[in-house]
């Protein structure tokens, strides 16, 4: 009984020690920007070194697509554009999962989310291209990404904003969010409209992976700096549901 009293007050130490505290939150920031630089990275080192191993622009149809231009003569070369596009994908998906929300729905939406992102890295686009199946499942996951990101957008990224009355902070955050919310789906349709048929696919798969990165920076901000849910630096808050919604209490 005394080694185990002995041993829970250790970790009861451990846990309350502030340089702890510290390289906890150091990680979970690190965890949300590196999240966000693997999506914006994605499209650009895909295109940036396919073209610098002569991978011709025509061929460069989807960013699913890199898959198999990976095998494109020098092979050796060209391995990094598969690894990237699997990796990438796994990782970004991986990272969705583990995150937990703060709520039961946004919770369930990155989840489906993730394992989206994983499917579509394990189940590669039809090869080649003239013999594609819209209904595959590699689309079909990729789709699912999308509106699951959408709607965690729309319905759950306003949870964490305060209820500051006499000021617009909360109206401005909540108008950012509606705007990516729209974004996913104005923006892809703009490419559509707009680019040439044969690179459709690969601009709408990158603005939309674009508008997911550029949310999820906004998003750390707004956790850090504006509803201080997650502050950097300070004692942390607790966090927990009453009647549905998030309450913040703020340590004094």
């Amino acid at each position: 009984y005394r080694i185990m009293r002995g041993f829970l007050n250790q970790v009861r130490a451990f846990v309350a020690n502030k340089q702890f505290e510290t390289d906890f939150r150091h990680t979970y920031f690190a965890l949300r920007t590196g999240t966000g630089l693997i999506g914006l990275l994605l499209p650009l080192v895909l295109v940036a070194w396919g073209l610098c191993h002569e991978v011709a622009w025509d061929k460069m149809t989807s960013l699913s697509a890199f898959y198999w231009l990976s095998l494109l003569p020098p092979v050796d070369s060209n391995a990094l554009l598969r690894n990237w596009f699997v990796g990438s994908l796994i990782a970004v998906g991986a990272c969705l999962i583990l995150y937990r929300g703060y709520g039961n729905l946004e919770n369930w939406l990155l989840n489906a989310a993730g394992l989206a992102a994983i499917v579509v890295a394990l189940n590669p686009m039809p090869y080649p291209p003239l013999h594609e199946d819209p209904l595959n499942v590699h689309y079909t996951a990729a789709v699912i990404f999308f509106l699951m990101v959408g709607a965690t957008i729309w319905f759950c990224a306003d949870d964490t904003l305060p209820e500051d009355p006499g000021t617009r902070t909360r109206a401005r955050w909540i108008a950012i969010y509606r705007t990516f919310a729209i974004a996913m789906v104005a923006a892809p349709l703009a490419a559509f409209v707009l680019v040439e048929r044969a690179q459709r696919t690969i601009w709408i798969e990158a603005i939309g992976i674009w508008v997911f990165s550029s949310y999820w920076f906004f998003k750390t901000y707004e956790l850090s700096k504006v509803s201080l849910v997650e502050p950097a630096t300070g004692p942390a808050p607790v966090v927990r549901r009453v009647n549905g919604r998030l309450d913040v209490r703020r340590a004094q």
